[in-house]
């Protein structure tokens, strides 16, 4: 129903609605596809949230950083919040632009250290082949309170090799 809606009234409030339903089932494609309709549309952060999420979940990595780097604007101080961040991140690193990806992470890391702050740049320095630079941060991950023990588990994994003590905890 809220597809035939959108696309008989062309109502944005319907795409907006339509597109948080599919991000609720991960059909992260449709939202991906919809994303310069939101932006267009609606324009609003939680659009933008929505259509970086869905473009970067299907490998639109281009896309993403031109959707965020397009739509700073909308945040405070075209400040976006650390997800967002986190999001530009692995984009990035999509790309190819590991090192600069690694940067934006360690930016992140010193204004928001949090648990999910962390297991960026771990993932990112791991993809790196930095396992002693993921390693010392394993040890601030520990500290964390909300850790994911599925995140803990790989991390252990490709640390293992590293430090086989630091794997264990």
């Amino acid at each position: 129903c809220l597809e035939s809606c959108w696309q008989e009234s062309e109502n944005a409030s319907y795409l907006l609605e339509l597109c948080q339903l599919q991000a609720n089932f991960q059909n992260w494609t449709y939202v991906a596809d919809k994303a310069d309709d939101l932006m267009t549309l609606i324009g609003t952060p939680d659009a933008l949230s929505l259509a970086a999420q869905s473009t970067c979940q299907v490998g639109r990595a281009e896309l993403c950083l031109q959707l965020l780097n397009n739509y700073r604007q909308l945040f405070p101080n075209g400040v976006f919040p650390p997800y967002l961040l986190r999001l530009k991140a692995y984009c990035l690193s999509q790309l190819g632009l590991i090192s600069q990806a690694i940067t934006e992470a360690e930016e992140l890391v010193r204004s928001h250290e949090t648990a999910e702050t962390l297991t960026t740049l771990i993932d990112l320095q791991i993809y790196q082949g930095d396992l002693r630079g993921a390693a010392i941060k394993v040890s601030r991950l520990l500290k964390q309170e909300n850790l994911h023990s599925l995140s803990l588990l790989r991390i252990g994994r490709c640390l293992l090799s590293e430090d086989r003590n630091l794997a264990r905890e």
